[in-house]
């Protein structure tokens, strides 16, 4: 995904995206996703629905707020 950005095949805009959502997700966890071991795989990390609905929810609030 990382060559896909660098090589601007997807815009800045969508890293933009990925990296907001991301610093939701590690507020909404109190974890930071850089400081996980790498003997740990973060794809078994696991948001529960209630999480994932907030995360949503203040994503859109702020995206409606700028517009």
């Amino acid at each position: 995904m990382f060559y896909k950005f660098f090589t601007l095949e997807y815009p800045l805009k969508e890293l933009l995206f990925f990296l907001y959502v991301r610093s939701l997700a590690e507020r909404e966890l109190a974890i930071m996703i850089t400081k996980i071991p790498s003997s740990q795989d973060i794809r078994h990390v696991q948001l529960s629905l209630a999480k994932c609905l907030k995360i949503s929810k203040i994503y859109f609030s702020n995206v409606l707020a700028v517009q």
